[in-house]
């Protein structure tokens, strides 16, 4: 059985009930309508996308547009965009036949700020389907905050915030300015109505909107933020503006809306660019000084707007132009003028700086001039030396300056009469300190020539002391053996006095050959290539006393060593200096055996050494004497020797980079100490 291809058609008693119905629910819902229409609560009913299909009375009343107007437009747009988000996600949590409650701020035509409660029903077909959202909403802004004080605090707060000269604005976490003042507005050369309401992004330069959205990001409820940032928004030229920026909470502890305040800062800045420009040219070393005097003036003259920079000197009722930049041809450089009649006379008097001419703050009409037609505007400030005056520093103009001049600018003034001050300063200095260094030079000079010359008188003398130690041994050791020879086999030939005199030549032949000898030593110790080595003083000590062992023995002498450091010496040289100052010790003994003393104590990174002893001490007025070379205290019949023994252990120990002295606070003998480095010395400079 085939199917129909047409399905039945109504029958004219369905077409009947159907058109029954469609009447039956227009008239509910033009009942429901006229009910509604009488409610003084907000009514509207949207679709999903927030499309208005219906509005009542009062909903048209309150966003003050006619119903043909609202229907068909999208009922979100009439919402603040900080709180559209909200709204948007609020409805997305409507179930099908469900409602919910959200309350939220609006901001009426005429500005006033109000609360809504909103009650919310979702339509739906059989299917769950929303179709319809109808929406009721009542004014709470009685529960919220009293609106009578909310406009009485507005208007007091809008009073009192105008007549600050800051710029002031407030806006909400998303951006929207709810507040400016009139400062503000100049600002940004907008009237309050296109500001309130639009975003604080708007009319702002980028960097100011990126600066700002960061502070944003850290600020919490309470807290404030400080930032700098150059704005070209208000201006062509820009300005620097400081923005003090404050975060105010609601009870639940989150940002509700920010405060910020500004402050003009170009001066400041403009300020700070001048000094940094002022030092660049006072401390650049590579400069002349007239480069830098010149780029000072320069400078000077672009900052003020006026023609000519000047340093000029004074001296008595003169003045004369040392530097100038700028439009100088206007001014004869190198001529005497008058120092009153310049204006710099009064700079000076003042000890401040000064304006004349058409300047704010012109001290009278007194009109300065250096040889040219009186000058319109003239600022000085005074230049000093050692605290006493010298000159000014001034620029001036045949006519106005080409922006308004004030105290800032004079203040400005006197800065860089500090810097030319510290220029001209640091040249005399520089010149003195060259010449110094010239003197020194050539002293230098002198001195290594004389050193040279020395060298080589000293490898002179060294050669001749060899040559001469070696001549002059040879014929002593031939009287000294004659002299033996004779008192030995020609004794029976000779009277006692006869031998008396033999016995004297002999002895003093061997003097003289011992003292040849410790000359040759000395001479050597101060030419000698020193060979370090890292020695046990503990060792050195004992080889000493193996070669003074007879000596020793003979004397019955105890040597007590106390703990002796390692160093880095001259082996050699240091035996012999503790043979000579053990022997010294031995030699000048009193009644009791002699007891020598070797120790060392370490003192600011340096060993001192001590060798004391028991005998008869030394006098401290001739603490110095005993150092040099033939000085005796005592005649060779009661202590044999040359005189040189000490001599040769000072030098030595200077060759190490120490020194000896005698210790003149010791009692009960003598005490004789030398200090030695840890580190060999540096000789590298010494001849070989």
């Amino acid at each position: 059985m085939s199917k129909d291809k047409n399905p039945p058609q109504p029958t004219g008693e369905a077409d009947e009930f159907s058109a029954a119905t469609r009447e039956l629910l227009e008239q509910q819902k033009q009942l429901f309508e006229d009910v509604v229409q009488e409610q003084n609560e907000l009514v509207c009913r949207f679709t999903p996308d927030t499309t208005i299909t219906f509005a009542n009375d009062a909903y048209c009343r309150y966003y003050g547009r006619s119903r043909e107007d609202l229907l068909g437009k999208r009922f979100i747009d009439l919402v603040p965009e900080d709180e559209r988000e909200h709204v948007l996600l609020s409805l997305g949590e409507l179930l099908p036949g469900k409602t919910n409650v959200h309350e939220r701020r609006d901001i009426t035509r005429d500005g006033r700020v109000v609360w809504l409660h909103w009650h919310r029903t979702a339509l739906s077909e059989a299917d769950d389907r929303i179709t319809e959202i109808q929406a009721v909403g009542r004014d709470i802004s009685d529960v919220k905050f009293p609106q009578e004080a909310v406009i009485a605090e507005k208007v007091k707060f809008q009073a009192i915030i105008d007549d600050q000269a800051e710029p002031i604005v407030r806006f909400t976490p998303d951006g929207e300015r709810t507040f400016v003042n009139a400062a503000y507005c100049a600002l940004r050369g907008r009237s309050r109505e296109e500001l309130v309401g639009g975003s604080i992004y708007s009319w702002h330069s980028d960097n100011f909107s990126g600066e700002l959205k960061a502070v944003l990001d850290t600020i919490r409820p309470g807290e404030s933020h400080l930032f700098e940032i150059f704005d070209t928004s208000g201006s062509e030229e820009g300005c620097w503006m400081q923005w003090n920026t404050r975060a105010f909470g609601d009870p639940n502890g989150e940002v509700s809306e920010y405060q910020a305040v500004g402050r003009d800062v170009t001066a400041a800045h403009r300020r700070g660019a001048v000094l940094e420009s002022l030092n660049w040219f006072a401390s650049n070393p590579e400069a002349s000084q007239g480069d830098v005097l010149g780029s000072i003036l320069d400078f000077g003259c672009a900052h003020f707007g006026l023609e000519s920079g000047l340093v000029v000197e004074v001296r008595d009722r003169d003045c004369q132009i040392a530097y100038s930049a700028g439009a100088s041809n206007l001014i004869q450089s190198g001529v005497a003028f008058d120092r009153d009649a310049t204006g710099c006379g009064r700079v000076l008097d003042s000890g401040a700086p000064l304006a004349f001419g058409a300047v704010e703050t012109s001290r009278d009409d007194f009109l300065p001039s250096f040889g040219v037609e009186p000058a319109a505007t003239f600022i000085g400030a005074p230049l000093y030396m050692e605290d006493q005056p010298f000159g000014v520093l001034a620029f001036t103009a045949r006519g106005e300056a080409r922006r308004a001049l004030g105290a800032d600018d004079l203040e400005m003034l006197g800065l860089m009469a500090r810097w030319v001050e510290t220029r001209i300063a640091s040249h005399r200095a520089y010149d003195a300190l060259e010449q110094e260094v010239q003197r020194r030079t050539v002293a230098e000079q002198s001195l290594s020539k004389q050193v040279m010359s020395l060298q080589e008188v000293n490898e002179e003398l060294a050669r001749f002391a060899f040559v001469a130690s070696h001549d002059l041994q040879e014929p002593l050791r031939q009287i000294e053996s004659a002299t033996s020879v004779m008192l030995e086999d020609y004794a029976d030939l000779m009277d006692e006095e006869g031998a008396q005199f033999l016995n004297i030549a002999a002895s003093g032949a061997s003097r003289a050959r011992g003292l040849i000898t410790d000359l040759l030593k000395f001479a050597r110790i101060g030419t000698a290539n020193m060979q370090y080595e890292h020695c046990s003083l503990a060792k050195l000590v004992k080889e000493a006393q193996e070669n003074l062992a007879r000596q020793i023995s003979e004397a019955g002498a105890t040597i007590t060593v106390g703990e002796l450091p390692d160093l880095e010496c001259e082996p050699v040289l240091v035996r012999q200096l503790f043979q000579n100052l053990i022997s010294n010790s031995i030699k000048f003994r009193g009644e009791a055996a002699p007891s020598v003393t070797v120790d060392a104590e370490h003192r600011d990174g340096r060993w001192i050494i001590g060798v004391s002893d028991n005998g008869i001490g030394i006098d401290p007025q001739y603490a110095e004497r005993v150092l040099e070379v033939f000085q005796r205290l005592h005649g060779k019949q009661d202590y044999p020797g040359t005189g040189i023994g000490l001599a040769i252990c000072r030098r030595i120990v200077e060759r190490h980079g120490g020194t000896l002295w005698l210790d003149t606070e010791y009692s009960g003998g003598s005490r004789f100490c030398f200090n030695l480095p840890e580190k060999a010395p540096d000789t590298s400079g010494e001849a070989d």
